[in-house]
């Protein structure tokens, strides 16, 4: 049951053959892994990225959408204005109009200046 030394030293270089393919085996293992968590990192982040992208996108539009509607309002408003204000304005002309016609406004001048 005794072994050689020859024989005991071949026993330990097919250990030593075999821990270094398992070290190999596991370094290699590992590389693999973490390539692998890598590739579904970049991978994770570029779906965060294009998310983003899309909001941001979605935004820009939103704004955009909202500034015409505001736009649209304020120009409304502007013609609606306006609208009153020339009605009111050929009011004011046709009731000036009727004065004129009517004398009342030059008799009211006649006597204001025969007053002072």
């Amino acid at each position: 049951m005794f072994y050689s030394y020859a024989e005991a030293h071949k026993i330990k270089l097919k250990g030593d053959a075999l821990e270094a393919w398992e070290l190999e085996k596991w370094h290699s293992q590992r590389q693999q892994d973490l390539l692998q968590k890598e590739a579904k990192f970049k991978h994770v982040k570029q779906q965060e990225l294009i998310a983003l992208q899309k909001r941001v996108q979605t935004g820009r539009e939103e704004q955009k959408k909202q500034r015409h509607q505001d736009l649209e309002r304020l120009l409304q408003r502007y013609q609606n204005v306006k609208a009153e204000l020339e009605a009111q304005q050929n009011l004011e002309r046709i009731r000036m109009e009727k004065l004129v016609q009517s004398g009342a406004l030059t008799s009211t001048k006649k006597k204001k200046s025969t007053q002072h």
